[in-house]
C-alpha cells in the first residue's frame, strides 16, 4: 500500500498547522467563557431569589412591627379608658352632698345652732386580721358638725334623729362640754356622720307632710 505523498509547501504547512492551532484555542476560550457566562446567570438568579426572600422579610417584619405598634395603641388606649373609669368612680358619688347636708339639716332640733360644718371624702383600707382575707376598703363622706346646743338632751336628740336616718350609714358623738353664750350656760358638741359612697340611694317622699327620707340599697 502507498503512502500519501504531501506536496504542500513547507510553509504553507506550518500557516495552516498555525491556524488550527489558534481555531482549537479560540474554541477553548469560547467554551470556557460560556461556562463562565452559564454560571455568572445561575448565580445571579440565585442572587435575586435571595434578594426577594430578603425583601419579603423585610415586608413581613415591617407588617408585624405596625401590627405590634397597633397593638400597644390599643392597650395605651385601654389603659387611659380605664382610668377614665377609675376616675369617674371616684368622683360619681351616688348621693350629693346637698343631699346629705339637708338630712342633717332636717334632724336639726329648732334651738340647736351649727357653728362648723366639715365635709370630707375618705377611703380607709381594714386591717386583715391573721389568717384572714383582707376587708374591702371603705369609702366615705364623712361630715362633722360642730354647734351649741341649750343642754344635753336637743344634742340627745339630733344623735338619735341622724342615727334612724338611712342616709348616714354610721353616727358617733365626739364630744359634749358646758360652755357660756352671752352669759347663758349652753352646751358645745360635735356630731361625726358618715356617708357610704358604695352604697346606692335612692330619695323618695315618705308622706306629705314629712321630710323626704332615702332607700339604701347596700
Amino acid at each position: 500500500m502507498s503512502r500519501p505523498i504531501d506536496l504542500l509547501p513547507s510553509a504553507c504547512r506550518e500557516t495552516l498547522g498555525r491556524r488550527a492551532r489558534v481555531r482549537r484555542w479560540i474554541i477553548a476560550y469560547g467554551a470556557v467563557v460560556t461556562m463562565l457566562a452559564g454560571g455568572v446567570v445561575v448565580s445571579g438568579a440565585g442572587l435575586g431569589e435571595r434578594a426577594r426572600q430578603r425583601a419579603s422579610l423585610a415586608e413581613e417584619a415591617r407588617r408585624r412591627w405596625e401590627r405590634d405598634e397597633e397593638v400597644q395603641r390599643l392597650l395605651r388606649e385601654i389603659a387611659a379608658a380605664e382610668q377614665n373609669i377609675t376616675r369617674y368612680n371616684r368622683l360619681a358619688w351616688p348621693i350629693r352632698v346637698s343631699e346629705a347636708i339637708d338630712a342633717l339639716s332636717a334632724a336639726l332640733p329648732r334651738s340647736v345652732s351649727v357653728s362648723n360644718l366639715l365635709v370630707t371624702p375618705r377611703e380607709e383600707q381594714a386591717r386583715a386580721l391573721r389568717g384572714l382575707p383582707a376587708a374591702p376598703a371603705r369609702s366615705v363622706l364623712v361630715i362633722e358638725v360642730e354647734g351649741i346646743s341649750p343642754s344635753d338632751r336637743e344634742v340627745a336628740a339630733l344623735a338619735s334623729a341622724l342615727e334612724v336616718n338611712r342616709v348616714f350609714s354610721a353616727v358617733r358623738m365626739e364630744y359634749t362640754r358646758s360652755t357660756s353664750v352671752d352669759g347663758v350656760e349652753a352646751r358645745e358638741f360635735r356630731v361625726v356622720c358618715e356617708v357610704d359612697l358604695l352604697s346606692k340611694y335612692q330619695f323618695v317622699d315618705a308622706a306629705p307632710q314629712r321630710t323626704a327620707g332615702a332607700e339604701v340599697e347596700r
